[in-house]
C-alpha cells in the first residue's frame, strides 16, 4: 500500500511541476499581451476594453517529510488551484486577442512586434517591413534618414525596445526590393515585459 501511495504522490509531484510550467508561461505571455494591447492603445491616444492583470498566482508546494496521505491530498488541492488558474489565463488571453485584433489588424500604422520568445511578428501594414529586414537584396532594409546609414539587427527600434529602451520619433526611410522611391516613416517604439518589445512606424512623406 505505501508503495502504492508514493508512486500516485511522485505522479501528482510530476502533475503539479508540468501545471505550474504552463501557469507561469502563460502568465508571462498574458502580461506581454496585456502590455501590448495598452500600449498600442496608448500610441492610438485611447484605452483598451481590459480589466486589469490579476496578480501571480503563490504556488506554495507541500512539505516532504508529512504523511504520505496528508501530502497527497495537498498535491491534489495544488493540481486543482493549478487547473483553474489556467483556466482563468485562457479566458483573459481570449479577452486580451479581442482587444488587439483591432489595434493591430484595423490600424493604418506598420507595426513590428518582438515576442518574448524572439521572434519577430508585423501585421498587414508592418509585412513590407519585415519583408525588406528579411531580404539580402542590396540597399534593401531600415535607414536612418538623417544619415542615410542602414539599420543593423540590434539597432532596429523593435530590438532596442525589447533590451528596454523607450525611442520617440526616429525619421528613417524604408527601401523595400524592387521599390525605386523609398517611403520616409516615424517610429516610436516600447518596451514590453518579458524581454520584449515593440514599434509602431508611422508614414510622414515619400522622400525625394
Amino acid at each position: 500500500m505505501n508503495e502504492e501511495l508514493a508512486r500516485l504522490r511522485d505522479t501528482l509531484v510530476q502533475v503539479v511541476e508540468r501545471l505550474t510550467r504552463d501557469v507561469r508561461a502563460l502568465e508571462r505571455e498574458v502580461e506581454s499581451d496585456h502590455a501590448l494591447a495598452t500600449t498600442l492603445a496608448a500610441l492610438a491616444g485611447g484605452t483598451p476594453d481590459l480589466p486589469p492583470l490579476r496578480a501571480r498566482l503563490v504556488i506554495v508546494q507541500p512539505v516532504r517529510g508529512t504523511r504520505i496521505e496528508d501530502e497527497i491530498a495537498e498535491l491534489d488541492a495544488v493540481s486543482a488551484e493549478l487547473d483553474a488558474r489556467l483556466e482563468s489565463l485562457r479566458r483573459e488571453s481570449r479577452r486580451i486577442d479581442h482587444a488587439l485584433e483591432p489595434l493591430l489588424w484595423n490600424s493604418d500604422d506598420a507595426i513590428l512586434t518582438r515576442t518574448p520568445g524572439g521572434r519577430t511578428l508585423a501585421n498587414s501594414r508592418g509585412a513590407p517591413i519585415l519583408d525588406a529586414l528579411a531580404t539580402r537584396a542590396p540597399g534593401a532594409g531600415l535607414f536612418t534618414l538623417a544619415t542615410g546609414e542602414r539599420l543593423a539587427g540590434d539597432a532596429l527600434p523593435h530590438e532596442r525596445a525589447a533590451r528596454g529602451e523607450a525611442i520617440d520619433q526616429l525619421a528613417v526611410h524604408l527601401r523595400a526590393p524592387g521599390e525605386l522611391v523609398p517611403t520616409a516613416l516615424v517610429a516610436v517604439a516600447r518596451p514590453l515585459p518579458h524581454g520584449a518589445g515593440v514599434a509602431v512606424f508611422r508614414a510622414r512623406r515619400a522622400a525625394r
